[in-house]
């Protein structure tokens, strides 16, 4: 059922182990330990940074569970990372007309953070913007030449004194994979222009080097057999 979009599953398992860690570490406050996943996500309000195949699937997923998402990035609309945010039921911000503080203002406050932009200064920025008792998943990996500057007395200050966690993903588990071509399933019957509107391009073995280096759009597939 999910064959012409199967390989969303790797990029959607990276979300999928980042929410289960959510649930883990949410269920440390008394008032959600013995609450549904369904039940503690609905009405959080979640931003994802960054509007790649990473934050996309992210956004998709925490719509599922009926949170309130913003995807946060750099490109103004009109965008195909936009469209499939519109088409999600989520709102999208670019980073080039909008301050993160903004962002923060017309949700209310932000429960999650899910970052797939690789950018540690723009995570560290946004950490005091945080509601209490958030939780912020990074994903990304930034580049080994970056030296970020941080204000890492203002950090610990923000981290302890609003209760929120740090928290890294990296390599799903099998049952992660499971959970994603699950969803996938869901989110093709929910929205299957925008899950098909990942995918926003398909080469030939022929074209790997042109594709790999390319910048436009979102998901580049090299098809072993051709795209015919």
């Amino acid at each position: 059922a999910v064959r012409d979009v199967a390989v969303l599953t790797e990029p959607l398992s990276v979300a999928e182990k980042g929410l289960r860690q959510y649930e883990a570490i949410q269920r440390r406050l008394p008032w959600l330990r013995d609450s549904a996943l369904a039940d503690m996500l609905r009405g959080t309000r979640a931003v994802v940074l960054g509007g790649g195949p990473i934050g996309l699937l992210g956004a998709m997923l925490f719509r599922l569970y009926d949170a309130d998402v913003v995807v946060y990035s750099r490109e103004q609309p009109p965008a195909p990372e936009a469209d499939v945010t519109d088409a999600i039921g989520g709102r999208y911000i670019s980073s080039e007309d909008e301050d993160f503080e903004s962002v923060v203002e017309q949700l209310g406050g932000v429960d999650i953070i899910y970052e797939g932009t690789g950018a540690a200064e723009l995570m560290f920025e946004v950490l005091p913007h945080m509601s209490r008792n958030a939780v912020f998943i990074a994903t990304g990996v930034p580049s080994p030449n970056g030296k970020a500057e941080i204000d890492a007395d203002a950090v610990m200050h923000e981290l302890v004194m609003r209760n929120l966690v740090l928290v890294g993903t990296v390599n799903a588990s099998r049952a992660d994979f499971e959970s994603a071509i699950e969803h996938l399933g869901r989110m093709l019957d929910r929205w299957p222009d925008a899950v098909r509107g990942i995918i926003t391009h398909r080469h030939g073995p022929e074209d790997f080097c042109e594709s790999a280096n390319s910048s436009d759009g979102l998901k580049h597939l090299v098809l072993p057999g051709g795209v015919d």
